[in-house]
């Protein structure tokens, strides 16, 4: 979220850890009326709960854009967080020319 605002991006961060069963009622007042959403897990992408966040958003009618960024959909070995993250996951410098060029063009 730092490396986002110093970025010139400015966001919400919600912990989707306590957002699930999907309340609507939250997701209604936080969330609908974003210009996108932008989900960043620890997990692979199969079976994510950005996938399965982005389904009901879409079926609740939201309009902006989506974006997800999460491990790589292959069999991770035990090891290290950090060791982890930066050999499978998300790079935060892709995570911000991404965004950017969503949000800038």
């Amino acid at each position: 979220y730092r490396h986002l605002s110093e970025a010139g991006i400015k966001g919400k961060v919600l912990n989707p850890r306590f957002l699930k069963p999907l309340d609507r009622e939250f997701y209604e007042t936080k969330v609908m009326d974003s210009k996108m959403i932008v989900f960043m897990e620890e997990t692979i992408e199969e079976g994510s709960y950005s996938q399965s966040a982005t389904v009901q958003l879409l079926k609740w009618g939201y309009k902006g854009k989506i974006m997800s960024f999460s491990l790589e959909n292959v069999i991770i070995p035990a090891g290290p967080r950090d060791t982890i993250i930066r050999e499978y996951g998300w790079k935060t410098e892709r995570i911000i020319e991404a965004v950017q060029k969503e949000i800038f063009g």
